[in-house]
């Protein structure tokens, strides 16, 4: 499964640009489209004054497909179970806007976590060195016997715009499925 975090402005299919925290479908709680070109705030997001986390997306049966659209022209489209954003505050007293988000794809078996992978790095105009490494060392530990919890790929960095990007592919031998994890970062007095 490989757990993709960014800070990305969605356009769902229709066309329409959503700001987070904006439903496009009626029957899902969640947006399908983040629009994150530039920090988003903790209205923008959902975020309570007392919470400093906000789970946009969470432990969904089904993956949902979440459009995020990058500062710099950069749009990534991938089926999220897990998308949250997170705060540095200390107290309920000091609400902070939100600095952090992280993502996870669907979990697949692991030709389409190396696609997804792929993919995801593509879209991103990423390196893709990584990718047969991963995928060797993946395959190499297939079966529930391997002592391995888990096979990850290394991280790969970009910097978009304000927003620090990391990616990293991982496989579970034992379930033998794979997945993406996304992690981005910023600091609202960050300069582009």
């Amino acid at each position: 499964m490989l757990t993709i975090v960014v800070a990305i402005v969605l356009v769902s299919a229709t066309g329409c640009t959503l700001t987070p925290g904006t439903n496009s479908d009626d029957d899902d709680a969640s947006p399908q489209s983040w629009d994150l070109r530039e920090p988003p705030t903790r209205e923008q997001v959902g975020m309570k004054n007392d919470e400093d986390d906000v789970f946009a997306l969470y432990d969904t049966d089904e993956p949902h497909q979440v459009s995020l659209k990058l500062p710099k022209n950069t749009t990534l489209t991938l089926p999220l179970t897990l998308l949250t954003f997170n705060s540095p505050g200390l107290a309920p007293s000091d609400p902070q806007p939100p600095t952090s988000l992280d993502e996870k794809t669907d979990r697949v078996p692991l030709d389409e976590a190396v696609e997804l992978y792929r993919s995801t790095l593509d879209q991103l105009n990423m390196g893709t060195d990584t990718i047969a490494d991963f995928q060797k060392q993946a395959s190499a530990a297939d079966g529930a016997q391997h002592p391995a919890k888990r096979i990850s790929s290394n991280i790969v960095r970009k910097r978009i715009g304000y927003l620090q990007v990391e990616v990293v592919a991982q496989y579970e031998p034992n379930t033998q499925v794979g997945y993406v994890k996304l992690m981005g970062t910023w600091d609202s007095t960050l300069q582009e």
